[in-house]
């Protein structure tokens, strides 16, 4: 046991291949010991665990070892007991597991994809399984905060900074993604960082369809489970339909020396499926009542045609005869609507546009 010990704290400090390799070796044998040796032992054993998991290189071997037996001992497999995670200093251990791991999905980018994808898996088996208000929930909860960075930060209006994610391989993508359902309450501020990602990646091309439609189908999943509150729900979409950039026809991009095609008819099948989740979302009056200010205070910035037309929509398909637009709102309507509908015909005329 001396032996066991000595040689994990020995390999976090070193570094030298020959330690790092008795050490891969020595990794699998720790959630059996820990579950049956003494409590001073167990400790001792988790805190050389804990300190080579930390020190060791995000993309080595010996980071990946540890990541499946952090697995293996937050979420017990094959008859294993769990750790007992109302003992403080335990807990402590596994609140430091937990933490890392968003960091370490940050430090790997997107240079290490099949590290990133086991990090995602983690995650994704953590939130699963974490039973409800239970501390490691919790720090699952806490995670998000850390996750900004990795999906997209935004220091200014025109100063975003896109993180791993949108690099990522698909499969890695869906894992995060699914990942999102298990917070207990999402974040406003992880939201507009997975809402500006889709404006990003209007730009660049680096998120499939199908990645865009499977975001609002899981966030709109979490909404109906209770994760998301209405109003930052209701934010996401605005803020996803406002800043989508649509390219209306092929350009050629002279610096890119590439072609970029038009994402019309995407951007009108997403406003088509954010309409729908508008209808499942509650009584339409309130809706609407959150809806009215927010779009047309977004709309009063004058953004582009079809950014414009798919605001609109998700106002129609909520509004009823009489309207359920206040005076005010339709003096602020109708302040821009003449100028509006000039650019529509203009459009229109080239067959250009889709309402």
């Amino acid at each position: 046991m001396v032996f066991i010990v000595w040689q994990t704290s020995s390999a976090a400090e070193s570094g030298k291949a020959f330690c790092e390799k008795h050490l891969l070796s020595l990794l699998p044998f720790i959630p059996k010991l820990v579950s049956r040796v003494s409590r001073n032992w167990s400790l001792r054993i988790l805190q050389a665990f804990t300190k080579a998991f930390k020190d060791s290189n995000p993309e080595s071997s010996v980071k990946l070892a540890c990541l499946s037996i952090i697995e293996e001992m937050l979420v017990p497999r094959h008859g294993i007991p769990s750790l007992d995670a109302s003992d403080p200093e335990i807990l402590g251990h596994q609140t430091t597991w937990i933490r890392e791991l968003p960091l370490l999905l940050i430090m790997l980018g997107d240079k290490h994809p099949s590290y990133s994808k086991v990090v995602l898996h983690l995650q994704l088996r953590l939130g699963q399984c974490a039973l409800l208000n239970s501390a490691v929930a919790q720090e699952y909860d806490n995670m998000q905060y850390s996750l900004l960075e990795f999906y997209c930060t935004c220091l200014e209006e025109r100063s975003m900074f896109y993180g791993p994610f949108i690099k990522l391989a698909r499969d890695s993508q869906e894992l995060s993604v699914c990942c999102l359902y298990y917070f207990s309450r999402l974040d406003s501020s992880l939201l507009k960082s997975i809402a500006f990602v889709v404006y990003v990646s209007t730009m660049c091309d680096d998120l499939e369809p199908f990645m865009l439609f499977r975001i609002i189908e899981v966030l709109h999943s979490a909404y109906k489970a209770g994760h998301i509150q209405i109003a930052d729900h209701i934010s996401f979409f605005i803020t996803l339909l406002s800043r989508f950039r649509v390219f209306p026809e092929e350009i050629y991009t002279v610096m890119e020396g590439d072609k970029k095609m038009s994402n019309r008819g995407i951007f009108k099948s997403v406003t088509s499926v954010v309409s729908s989740c508008l209808l499942q979302m509650g009584e339409d009056s309130l809706v609407f009542q959150i809806l009215e200010e927010v779009i047309l205070d977004q709309m009063s910035l004058r953004p582009p045609i079809d950014n414009i037309c798919a605001m609109l929509r998700m106002l129609l398909i909520l509004d009823s005869r009489p309207t359920r637009l206040s005076d005010q709102s339709v003096i602020n309507l109708s302040s821009f609507l003449s100028g509006y509908l000039i650019d529509v015909a203009s459009v229109s005329l080239s067959s250009r546009i889709c309402v």
